[in-house]
């Protein structure tokens, strides 16, 4: 058998195995509707060019973090709701391959958090990955000189290219899937993460998406995106339903979604009434800041 047709084979085999393993068909009356005809706000060129995460600020109204890969320095830029660069917060570390970035709850009780993933690894030849953990700056900070460095490694002893970071804010796990796969591994490091000694992702199983590209989890824990050049993958969690399984059965709704140069980034608001897409400039002119609201 070759190995194109048995690549052919094995992904008929473990398509089969998801659509056996879903739950009952959720009803489409109670899933989000979003409108197909986003705000479109330009950025300027020059700034926010690499953007590979973003995710809606809690600390600033109206803003948005967004996270670069590793050809720029270590820092985030803040941007506005409508696209305007307002500085970049500089960061007291390295920019090996930043892929994604996630905000929310973590050790101190009512404070918000960023978790940057250090994930990106294009030639799979890195021994370890990190996430930097420290309180979202507030208005008017500059600088990000203090922070928590999770340091994992794959419990398959493998290297992966991934670029989506997702935190539960319910129970303060994080996950990370990677890219390069027929069907992607989901590793999970539940809470509390270890800072001092390097941890291990837990395999949990291949899921029926490829070349995730970034997603995001919804303030309340019962949404979630998933997202790759060319689509955005919307789930919502069934009563009582793990994110474990909700992130191993196939989505409820392929979202809106204008095509990007190299989309990679994309991220709920705060309140949960929309999200916002932000691509890599990659050849292009320049690229858009898009929202999608919900009806």
């Amino acid at each position: 058998m070759t190995k194109s047709v048995y690549i052919f084979f094995s992904a008929i085999f473990l398509q089969s195995c998801f659509l056996f393993d879903q739950p009952e068909p959720v009803d489409k009356d109670t899933l989000a509707s979003f409108d197909a005809n986003p705000g479109i706000f330009p950025i300027a060129p020059g700034n926010v060019d690499e953007a590979s995460g973003i995710v809606d600020s809690r600390n600033i109204d109206h803003t948005l973090w967004v996270a670069e890969d590793s050809d720029n320095k270590a820092g985030l830029d803040l941007i506005t709701h409508s696209g305007q660069y307002i500085r970049k917060v500089t960061f007291n570390g390295t920019n090996r391959d930043w892929e994604d970035i996630a905000i929310g709850p973590g050790p101190v009780a009512n404070k918000s958090y960023l978790y940057v993933g250090d994930i990106g690894d294009n030639n799979a030849v890195y021994p370890e990955y990190y996430i930097y953990r420290f309180p979202e700056p507030v208005a008017g900070q500059t600088s990000v000189d203090t922070y928590d460095k999770i340091t994992f490694t794959y419990s398959d002893k493998n290297s992966y290219d991934s670029e989506t970071l997702l935190l539960d804010p319910l129970t303060k796990d994080l996950y990370i899937l990677t890219k390069r796969q027929l069907f992607v591994n989901l590793f999970k490091l539940p809470y509390p993460q270890a800072t001092d000694k390097p941890m291990v992702a837990e395999f949990v199983k291949a899921v029926p998406y490829s070349l995730l590209t970034g997603g995001d989890i919804s303030s309340d824990g019962q949404e979630i995106l998933l997202r790759n050049y060319n689509a955005i993958y919307y789930i919502k969690r069934r009563a009582s339903e793990s994110m474990v399984d909700a992130l191993s059965r196939n989505h409820d709704l392929v979202a809106p979604y204008v095509e990007e140069p190299q989309g990679e980034g994309v991220c709920f608001d705060k309140e949960n009434k929309g999200y916002f897409t932000i691509s890599e400039r990659a050849q292009a002119s320049s690229v858009n800041l898009y929202y999608f609201k919900k009806k």
